[in-house]
């Protein structure tokens, strides 16, 4: 059951991330509030009735969540491998400091070189997630 959970917030944040949204759509808001409503919540409810079915095993669950935690880590690692064999990436022309900490108020510019920052953020957010996908579960299912 867990599973069913996993994968739908997953997708949900693959949708929020990297879900298309235009602008120029005469309802764009409602159109994205739509997807990333309806998209994960057919999802789930596909899944509860396919595990009605199908009931898998809480062993069978463990090795489809670690499956998954793979694939994420496995995507987190290819983007830091783009982004750090890049040629250019994007900066700003001016930073003001606010309360909260660091804004960009100028305007973007390509810069040469890659983005070491962002190659070392995907690193170490695949390890998170391969530590306690992966290696984690395996210790509570023994």
């Amino acid at each position: 059951m867990k599973f069913i959970n996993y994968l739908t917030g997953s997708v949900f944040v693959i949708l929020l991330i990297w879900g298309p949204i235009d602008h120029s759509w005469p309802a764009w808001l409602a159109i994205r509030f739509a997807y990333l409503l309806f998209i994960p919540l057919f999802l789930w409810l596909f899944l509860r009735w396919l595990w009605k079915h199908w009931p898998p095993g809480s062993k069978v669950e463990i090795v489809l969540e670690r499956i998954l935690s793979g694939a994420i880590c496995l995507l987190f690692l290819i983007s830091a491998f783009v982004d750090f064999t890049s040629k250019t990436h994007l900066g700003n022309t001016q930073v003001i400091r606010t309360r909260d900490g660091l804004e960009a108020v100028g305007d973007d510019i390509v810069l040469p070189g890659p983005n070491y920052g962002m190659a070392l953020m995907w690193v170490i957010i695949a390890f998170f997630i391969f530590w306690y996908g992966v290696l984690k579960k395996g210790t509570k299912s023994s």
